[in-house]
């Protein structure tokens, strides 16, 4: 995680400067990597352009605060600079979903989805999913934390202002949606009780292997792609 924090150049603006705009940015609550990082960039290449009988940080801030619509302006800009990187990082995590369907991963994933039609065949699907589903969500959780103590502790050593990153907080999100699907699929079998035992036994095992998959690709997410920077405004 270490290498995503690259201090950002710009040797032509002090650190009186640099500590104005780091400033300014977290209290306009660009506070994550991805959104910090690139307006730091944009606000300080843009002042180190400036003529210098005309340079003055706070004047320079105060600017881009009007013509950027004020706070309501800028609360949009980082909602759609946030939905953006999002969007981004989401395409990458069905990118990595989608490979474990292809040559050689396939053989595993034909493997797991054997097994727990097997296991199904030994013992209760109710029981199945009930332990997997446990197992997955503990495991997401305890993982989920540990990276993102991991990345605090970088920011910390690197002296960043931020402590998260948006590319773990969509990973891991998604991990949500079988969970989801799953549940809701079974309150409704439960309820009305027309699908046959065979039928729900395989899809149950499908939401299953759905979640399995969805985790691998959301862990695998969050360990690439350290820098991203999608063209948006």
């Amino acid at each position: 995680m270490e290498n995503t924090l690259k201090e950002i150049g710009h040797n032509r603006i002090s650190n009186e400067e640099k500590k104005h705009i780091r400033e300014f940015l977290l209290i306009h609550k660009f506070n994550t990597e991805e959104l910090y990082e690139e307006m730091f960039d944009h606000l300080a290449t843009a002042y180190e352009h400036e003529p210098n009988d005309e340079k003055d940080i706070v004047k320079h801030l105060n600017k881009f605060f009007y013509d950027n619509g004020l706070t309501a302006g800028l609360e949009k800009m980082r909602a759609q600079k946030s939905l953006a990187y999002s969007s981004t990082f989401k395409k990458l995590m069905w990118q990595e979903l989608k490979s474990l369907f292809e040559w050689p991963l396939i053989v595993y994933t034909v493997l797991a989805f054997g097994s727990i039609i097997l296991l199904q065949q030994l013992i209760s699907y109710h029981f199945i999913l009930f332990a997997v589903m446990v197992t997955s969500i503990v495991y997401t959780v305890i993982h989920y934390l540990e990276v993102n103590r991991k990345y605090a502790k970088s920011c910390k050593l690197a002296n960043k202002p931020y402590s998260k990153c948006l590319k773990n907080e969509t990973a891991f999100s998604w991990i949500i949606l079988p969970l989801l699907s799953v549940n809701v699929f079974n309150m409704l079998s439960d309820q009305i009780h027309l699908i046959p035992a065979t039928v729900h036994a395989l899809i149950t095992t499908l939401f299953i292997l759905f979640l399995i998959l969805c985790e691998i690709a959301a862990f695998k997410t969050s360990e690439k792609y350290n820098k991203l920077k999608p063209s948006i405004l």
